[in-house]
């Protein structure tokens, strides 16, 4: 029901569509996107001054480093360590690694326009796999949904994830497109059933709590609780 409602309105919206529903009897808002499309383009956010070669770790609002790129979308990303800043999952740029984090969960954003989301065994750091073809890639963890099936693993990746929060995550439809998903307080297990329930066929869960939070359009659809120290971006670029 609710993929053929999505599927409706972004058949009005060309590349980059949004909704919110309620779906499961919890209030969500979801960013569907083509990205092969050639106007369309995945980016890393993160505040400035922040300098991964150089250990430099900055947080910032989410409003302000949607606004400062010019992005269409934007969802929090991957965990951080409030103490530190750093991030807890692995990010690469351009082929390149630029943050070694967890590789348990990663989106890939590759060099022919399409999006993957891969799964690897527990202990996985961004070391360990091949960048080669990646403009953009992020990790997090747990996965919500591998192969069409509800998932939810490794649950233990980060301490504080379960009981109800509000969430974000990150899923791939059976038809390459790219789902940004942010919810009100819900369990995981209800959120991997939303992401069936929107079509995906691998999904991600993003950092969320008090870091939950969606930018579409030039509006704040969710509000963060807290500043974020990078987030997924989705640009889309003028048409020749």
């Amino acid at each position: 029901m609710w993929l053929l409602a999505l599927v409706a309105t972004c058949a009005s919206a060309g590349n980059v569509a949004y909704m919110n529903h309620t779906i499961r009897s919890c209030d969500t808002h979801v960013v569907q996107i083509n990205t092969v499309a050639s106007s369309v383009r995945l980016g890393l956010l993160r505040p400035a001054g922040c300098d991964y070669d150089g250990n430099r770790y900055r947080d910032g609002s989410l409003l302000g480093m949607a606004r400062a790129s010019g992005t269409l979308a934007a969802i929090t990303g991957t965990y951080f360590s409030p103490p530190t800043l750093e991030p807890v999952g692995a990010i690469a740029l351009h082929g390149m690694l630029v943050y070694d984090g967890l590789a348990h969960s990663v989106l890939r954003y590759q060099k022919d326009k399409t999006v993957v989301i891969e799964h690897h065994p527990c202990g996985t750091r961004g070391h360990d796999l091949d960048w080669d073809g990646t403009l953009f890639a992020m990790a997090s963890s747990p996965s919500l949904v591998r192969s069409g099936r509800p998932t939810i693993e490794p649950y233990g990746y980060h301490r504080g994830i379960g009981g109800n929060a509000a969430r974000c995550a990150v899923g791939v439809t059976g038809a390459g497109k790219l789902l940004l998903v942010a919810t009100e307080p819900t369990s995981l297990g209800r959120l991997s059933r939303i992401m069936l329930d929107l079509g995906a066929q691998e999904a991600i869960n993003l950092d969320g709590g008090t870091s939950a939070g969606l930018w579409y359009d030039g509006r704040m659809r969710v509000w963060p609780g807290r500043s974020l120290t990078q987030a997924i971006g989705v640009f889309e670029d003028p048409r020749d």
